[in-house]
């Protein structure tokens, strides 16, 4: 009898979900596709860069003593701090170069099995927008974890593990 660990993986397909399987019900934007990527990353303002930069200054302010060694490190190597939005192309770069990891924008939350297929295949969605001003304080839960853990390789291969077996239905 085969087992999960016994067959080569195929990832280059999005799944069709079967009807008895829960889905949130999001409204897919009709410019994406079947995978909800953005066709590119959106151009951000000079605010929505003020906008990020202070959101991070503020981050990096309660993380240290909250947030574990490996993820101060990834924020370190990654620098997201270095001004404004990080582009997703010089991120995926340098995430390329330290794990084979890319971040892919997406417009919204996307459904779960969407989500656990780019992690399958090495992507990181993230969302291709940035609050206001005036949604500054809002906090919402956390989906996953930011990819600045990124560049462990040992937290990536628990990244791409996950999809298979939530694909077949078992609670993470």
């Amino acid at each position: 009898m085969n087992t999960l660990t016994d067959l080569a993986p195929d990832y280059t397909v999005l799944p069709e979900m079967a009807g008895d399987v829960f889905t949130a019900p999001l409204a897919k934007p009709a410019h994406v596709g079947a995978d909800w990527l953005e066709p590119a990353q959106t151009a951000y303002t000079a605010e929505d860069n003020a906008v990020w930069d202070d959101l991070f200054a503020r981050q990096m302010q309660v993380l240290p003593g909250r947030a574990c060694t490996a993820f101060m490190h990834g924020l370190e190597r990654l620098d997201l701090g270095r001004g404004g939005v990080p582009e997703f192309g010089r991120l995926s770069d340098e995430l390329g170069a330290l794990t084979g990891w890319s971040v892919v924008p997406v417009p919204m939350l996307i459904p779960d099995h969407v989500f656990f297929w780019h992690l399958a295949n090495r992507r990181f969605p993230a969302g291709n927008f940035i609050r206001t001003r005036d949604t500054f304080d809002y906090r919402v839960p956390r989906r996953v974890r930011p990819c600045a853990d990124a560049d462990r390789s040992h937290l990536c291969r628990l990244h791409a593990g996950i999809w298979p077996r939530r694909v077949e239905g078992d609670a993470l």
